[in-house]
Parts: structure tokens; C-alpha cells; sequence
């Protein structure tokens, strides 16, 4: 696999980060994870704004445009034979080298791309078949709506989840008062006829996908709120998928021992779908 770092285009093997990587020493780092279509990045714009709005946040400078990153996404494609496939893409932006943890500004930030194939297959069987979540008590509660790579709270909820329950795709948050908060990997929605709800912004991280979804099925004649919810409420709906920029859209067929209907959710999907490709 080749690889982009600081400026070269390497194979994996050869790229090397510092160990005194603020990003390694102290998760000092922003990521964005986005997929192309016969190498065309999905809402590349949208990715970028949030990436250059969170590189702000943590005081990580980006010394490249948008337009040059893109053109090094589609290099990058070509170079890993994957610019006629979907694939997925990952940018990460750290503070960089540093040996003094008290240092005001980032002198050298580490930036990387790296893209990979996806395997489309997995993600359409578990769109036909639909998967199983399990809720924990638990959130991001640092900076929820940036993508930083102090990704602990979801990697260990996945990792408690699997070493328990192998069927288990995807965990989903919980607050003090059980009101359904976010995936440690996606958004969620539930659904009754025309009717959907997600959980509101500001304890999640409100994804690209996720405002797709809103935009494109509100247009469509779908009612979509954005509001609390509570994890009693489950029962109540018919059904619930989840979404993130590399799945798209996949149908939840059961959160705890609660099952729920896919009833539904392909017209939805495929109405999405048309506005993507």
C-alpha cells in the first residue's frame, strides 16, 4: 500500500511517525474517514470543513489547501489501483514532534492519507440482513462533536461488546438518564412509516451521512426531527438503521433483546442512495 506523509507519497512500510508525536504521546490528533465512488470522494467538501474546523480547535496548523489534499486523495487512488472502485479514505492531523508537553504552538504537525478498499460485499449483507447493537453507559464526552483521535471511550465499547457478544456490530451510547446519544462509530435513526427521529447535537458527533439523511428524506416527503430520546422509547418504533460516511445506511435488527422490523428502510435507503452516486 502506498501511503501520503509530510509531503511524500511512501510505501506503509516506510512511513514513520516519531514516537514524540503529540498524537501518540497525547491523542493530540483530528481524523476524517470519507468514501469515493470510482474515485470520487463522497462530500469531500463537507469532510474538509469539519476537518479544517476541528484542526482549529486543537491548534494543529494545515499548511495545505483543500484542493491539494484532493488532488493527493486521487494520486493516492490511482497509485492502490482503487480509483475505478469504492474505497475508503482516512486524513489524520496530529500537533506533531514534540518533547516538551508544555509547547503553546505546533511547529511540526504530522499529516497523513492513507486509502484502502472496502469490502462492499460485508456492508450489503449486513444491509439485507441487518445488525445487532448493544447500548452501554457511556459517551464521548470530551469534544463530542469533533473527530479527535482520543477515540478510547469508542474502541474500548466495541472491544468489551466483541469479547462478549461476537454478533454485536455496533455499541450505542448511552447518557446518566438513558437517552440514546450516538454509535461509537455512527449516528441513529428510528422510523415508523413516515416519520423519523435522531438524537439532537451536542452530546454526539453529528456526521456527514447523518445530514444527508436528514436533507435528502426531508425533501422526499419524510418527516425527520432531531430530539431527545429516550431508551424506552425503543419499543415504539418500527424500525432503526445507523450511518456513518462507509456504510451509508444499514438496518438495526436488534438493540439489547429488543427486535426490531426492516420494514421500511430499503425505499429509504434507496432514496438516499440516488443522491449520492
Amino acid at each position: 500500500m502506498m501511503i501520503w506523509l509530510n509531503g511524500k507519497f511512501v510505501k506503509q512500510e516506510k512511513g514513520l511517525v516519531s514516537v514524540f508525536d503529540r498524537g501518540f504521546l497525547y491523542g493530540e490528533g483530528v481524523f476524517e474517514t470519507m468514501r469515493s465512488y470510482n474515485g470520487i470522494p463522497f462530500a469531500y467538501k463537507e469532510h474538509m470543513i469539519r476537518f479544517e474546523k476541528s484542526c482549529k480547535i486543537l491548534y494543529i496548523p494545515i499548511n495545505y489547501t483543500k484542493n491539494k489534499i484532493l488532488s493527493i486523495i486521487k494520486k493516492l487512488l490511482v497509485l492502490n489501483d482503487l480509483h475505478l472502485k469504492d474505497a475508503y479514505i482516512r486524513i489524520t492531523a496530529t500537533r506533531g514532534f514534540s518533547t516538551f508537553f508544555r509547547e503553546e504552538e505546533s511547529k511540526n504537525p504530522t499529516l497523513l492519507i492513507f486509502v484502502k478498499a472496502i469490502n462492499t460485499q460485508d456492508i450489503e449483507s449486513k444491509r439485507l440482513m441487518g445488525v445487532n447493537l448493544e447500548t452501554i453507559n457511556f459517551c464521548r464526552d470530551f469534544l463530542p462533536h469533533i473527530k479527535h483521535t482520543s477515540y478510547l471511550q469508542s474502541s474500548y465499547a466495541i472491544t468489551r461488546a466483541l469479547r462478549s457478544k461476537k454478533d454485536i456490530h455496533e455499541v450505542i451510547f448511552l447518557d446518566s438518564e438513558k437517552h440514546i446519544l450516538e454509535g461509537a462509530t455512527s449516528n441513529i435513526f428510528f422510523y415508523r412509516d413516515n416519520e423519523l427521529i435522531t438524537p439532537s447535537p451536542g452530546k454526539i458527533l453529528p456526521g456527514i451521512m447523518r445530514k444527508y439523511v436528514i436533507d435528502i428524506l426531508s425533501k422526499s416527503g419524510f418527516v425527520v426531527r432531531e430530539r431527545s430520546i429516550h431508551y424506552d422509547e425503543i419499543k415504539q418504533w418500527q424500525g432503526a438503521f445507523i450511518t456513518n460516511s462507509i456504510i451509508e445506511m444499514i438496518p438495526v435488527s436488534k438493540i439489547d433483546r429488543i427486535s426490531l422490523s426492516m420494514a421500511g428502510f430499503k425505499q429509504m435507503y434507496e432514496i438516499v442512495k440516488s443522491h449520492i452516486l
